[in-house]
């Protein structure tokens, strides 16, 4: 991260160091990783693969940890339960009024994980985390010496290894990445361990490349990066599905799963774990836990932010989230943590889709990137933060580098993704009530604030991965024009000694 945006980080250069590793990838989950949103995915689990509508209508904004509660502890067979989970408390879980359908639910949490593991990932998006995990294996971490000649062979192998990389349809550098999602800490595991995302390896991008061009100008990708990340991509690709051997898992290639705390709890409601375990292995241990202890048990989802002992942090005062879960507070402590395990980035890149991620991508700074999906609503939100920040700043020229977005006309396919979570206002207000009069209206939302990353939208994780080889052999010519002028420089002045 480039600036001091962030309250409280460390940047490098605050320091006044350079970055001890190259970017640092945050990804949102639900229609970003995957293709669908894994909250309403397991419905598929209930019998005749829907829920009864007293359940499944019973969302109350803005509690959807009680809301999955609800679903959840339905599933299990179990919908006398409270919501002890969710932010509104005390909800009763509601009846079915159709029949005694709960009782015929009885859904194990193995019954869920399998219907899980199913789910659709978006497409590229394996290649893409298996390109950031394998980023900066082969970085020699050799001292740097002062002579002429040394520096010029370093900018001769800064723009071999930035060219090696881009040709491979690989990564330079070191390449972290981590999760900031409103899902939770069993699914998303279960889901990046169960061998998915095999079948997306190869990609036809024709006339996208334009678009992706487009998007940010020389820092986009040119076609050629495109075709040759598609075509590195389907050469090493398997078969889709997993009949060829399950894909190995990728929860552990993530420094951290920020994300609401789950666990399986046994039928009496004995909790088996605390949630709060972000590996595949962990949540496996749970589960198991719980089987063993008799029954399938029940899962319960508990908020990130809250006061209760199974949250992972205290309650946040941001204005713009919901009360479970501030992804842009989230994302300060992961880079402070990040800073004291020694790692300060060259750039942070926030990939995403809806509206609880425009919170984070106002918070990062000019050398980083938001990266919306196209057609969601975090691509609308970025344009219309981007309109009014070239306006306050009375700088119109620099706009179009900041949102060439394609013009976002929908919100996601049927309007599945977290726009149904983070409606704005409900257009259940009576419209007779009086107005708030205005210093009151005002005050009582979020600021505005200017958006200083760059934005790069994005169709499929093939264009993000063909923007991040072109971005990268662009540092890496660079860095060598950097170490070039060093050697002219230098022999000058000891030319001028003799």
């Amino acid at each position: 991260m480039a600036t001091g945006t962030l309250a409280g980080v460390p940047t490098s250069q605050d320091r006044g160091a350079a970055p001890t590793a190259d970017r640092l990838w945050l990804f949102d989950f639900d229609y970003t990783i995957v293709d669908d949103n894994s909250d309403t995915w397991i419905h598929r689990c209930a019998p005749g693969g829907q829920l009864p509508s007293a359940v499944r209508d019973s969302y109350v904004a803005p509690d959807w940890i009680g809301y999955m509660n609800r679903v959840l502890s339905h599933l299990a067979g179990a919908t006398e339960r409270t919501n002890g989970g969710g932010t509104g408390g005390g909800v009763a879980a509601a009846k079915d009024k159709q029949g005694d359908a709960a009782a015929a639910a009885c859904v194990s949490p193995d019954a869920i994980r399998a219907e899980l593991e199913g789910i659709p990932w978006t497409h590229g998006m394996r290649r893409l985390l298996e390109a950031i995990r394998d980023s900066g294996r082969s970085t020699s971490n050799s001292s740097s010496s002062s002579s002429s000649g040394a520096a010029a062979s370093q900018a001769k192998a800064a723009t071999a290894n930035g060219t090696a990389a881009a040709t491979a349809g690989g990564l330079a550098g070191v390449n972290h990445a981590a999760i900031l999602s409103d899902a939770n800490s069993l699914f998303i595991p279960w889901i990046l361990d169960g061998g998915g995302g095999g079948g997306s390896g190869s990609s036809s991008h024709g006339d996208q490349s334009d678009d992706l061009q487009a998007a940010n100008g020389a820092a986009a990708a040119a076609a050629a990066d495109v075709a040759a990340v598609a075509a590195g991509a389907a050469a090493a690709a398997p078969p889709q599905g997993q009949g060829a051997g399950r894909l190995p898992p990728l929860s552990p290639m993530f420094t951290d799963i920020i994300t609401n705390p789950a666990a399986v709890e046994a039928g009496a409601g004995d909790a088996a774990g605390n949630g709060s375990s972000s590996s595949g292995q962990a949540a496996a241990a749970v589960v198991a836990a719980a089987t063993a202890a008799g029954g399938g048990g029940v899962i319960r989802v508990y908020p990130h932010h809250g006061s209760a002992p199974q949250c992972a942090a205290p309650p946040h005062a941001c204005r713009r989230c919901h009360a479970n879960l501030c992804k842009r507070e989230a994302m300060r402590q992961l880079l402070q943590r990040r800073a004291a395990a020694g790692f300060t980035y060259r750039q942070v890149v926030y990939v995403g889709d809806g509206r609880n991620d425009l919170c984070p991508c106002l918070a990062l700074g000019p050398h980083d990137v938001a990266m919306p999906r196209v057609g969601f609503a975090l691509q609308k939100l970025l344009a219309a933060a981007a309109a009014t920040t070239a306006t306050a700043t009375a700088a119109p020229a620099t706009a179009p580098a900041r949102s060439a977005a394609p013009p976002a006309t929908a919100t996601g396919p049927g309007g599945g993704n977290d726009d149904f979570i983070y409606a704005a206002a409900p257009a259940a207000a009576p419209l007779a009530t009086a107005a708030p009069p205005p210093p009151a209206k005002a005050a009582a939302g979020p600021d505005p604030e200017p958006l200083l990353a760059a934005v790069v939208p994005w169709r499929d994780a093939f264009e993000i991965l063909a923007w991040a080889v072109a971005d990268d052999r662009k540092a890496a010519e660079a860095a060598a024009a950097r170490a070039a002028e060093a050697v002219g420089l230098a022999e000058s002045a000891a030319g001028l000694k003799l």
